[in-house]
């Protein structure tokens, strides 16, 4: 009978919620890992993954992690600053590393051209 009583307070029903949501998108994310092991070669996949990590490492620097403070201020107008500042962060961050990539994709070309010959050099020795 406690631990009927216990579960039916509401900070255990909130745990709950968080704890089996959680669980369930990990489940998810795993289920289409497999999934998409089988319907990729090895290489595009790796691609993905290396994609995937650079995004996960950027995307802090990207936003400076401001989507977290849109949910604590007391009014709306200012959580829609908040919001508006993040966005204008997140579009300048992005415009520079467009800049930075335009200038520099002739430099990254030559080198992956001249790590690719070195490779297929060294390979076919």
């Amino acid at each position: 009978m406690q631990l009927f009583s216990f579960l039916k307070k509401e900070f255990v029903k909130n745990v709950l919620t968080l704890i089996t949501g959680s669980a369930l998108s990990q489940v998810i994310i795993y289920v289409s890992i497999l999934i998409l092991t089988r319907l990729f070669s090895t290489e595009l996949f790796g691609i993905y993954m290396l994609f995937s990590s650079a995004t996960l490492i950027l995307k802090p620097l990207a936003t400076l992690q401001y989507e977290f403070a849109i949910v604590l201020p007391k009014k709306d107008t200012d959580a829609i600053n908040l919001a508006g500042f993040s966005f204008i962060i997140l579009v300048s961050y992005c415009l520079l590393l467009l800049i930075i990539i335009f200038f520099l994709i002739k430099i990254l070309l030559i080198s992956l051209i001249l790590q690719n010959w070195l490779i297929l050099s060294i390979y076919y020795r």
